[in-house]
């Protein structure tokens, strides 16, 4: 899934996991919505959380009612996305939040680390475990401590790359009851990079000039802009 903003990757050959090196624009800030009170969502409660360290900014979703409910831990695609997966009017986060809570299911979601701290990241070491590991795991642990979720029925939604890594974040904390994949891909980040540049730049206008102007350095291996 394409994401607002880009960051860069060194791909290399012989490593199983490509470097990331996020964006270094300031952080837009990240909006926290409620759910409207005339839909099925009436009654949930969207309550403002800190998320690792130093704290991403968050929010638990919680059903109306008694609990304790399930939980899943919503895991963002690539890219400095905001905890919602915002791009354009699109905000497929919230909408997974808000349709757990409507169906009794409790979750979090949060920004990418990348997005909320980008000065703090350094581009030499720093790996895809980094960006989408430690913050997923201590999302799991917040929800492990929060009286109106079951802890022995928590699960991590991953989206796109965060469906990549999912299983490894379920193989970190053993703990968790199951992982939902969303259009989680099933070939190496380098080969999904250069398959999805190739399609981009057969787009008319500035999307397809960027993408053919990259595409040579993305095939060859070097260091590129990730799109998607």
């Amino acid at each position: 899934m394409p994401q607002k903003g880009a960051s860069s990757v060194l791909i290399a050959n012989e490593a199983p996991v490509c470097r990331a090196t996020p964006n270094t624009l300031p952080a837009p800030p990240s909006p926290v919505t409620t759910a409207p009170a005339t839909t099925k969502t009436s009654g949930v409660r969207q309550i403002p959380v800190g998320v690792g360290s130093p704290p991403l900014r968050g929010t638990l979703t919680l059903p109306g009612g008694k609990g304790p409910f399930p939980g899943v831990v919503l895991v963002s695609g690539s890219g400095p996305s905001n905890q919602n997966e915002a791009i354009g009017p699109n905000h497929p986060f919230l909408d997974v939040a808000l349709g757990l809570a409507a169906r009794g299911i409790a979750s979090v979601r949060y920004d990418k680390r990348t997005l909320d701290y980008p000065r703090r990241i350094n581009r030499q070491t720093f790996t895809l475990t980094d960006e989408y590991v430690p913050d997923a795991l201590a999302t799991i642990h917040l929800l492990q401590h929060e009286p109106d979720v079951d802890p022995h029925l928590i699960f991590v939604l991953g989206h796109s790359q965060g469906g990549t890594d999912a299983p490894l974040i379920a193989q970190r904390a053993p703990e968790v009851a199951g992982v939902i994949l969303l259009a989680a891909s099933s070939e190496p980040l380098a080969a999904a990079l250069v398959r999805q540049v190739r399609y981009l730049a057969t787009l008319p206008g500035a999307t397809g000039a960027n993408a053919r102007a990259e595409l040579p350095d993305i095939e060859a291996g070097t260091t590129t802009e990730m799109y998607g």
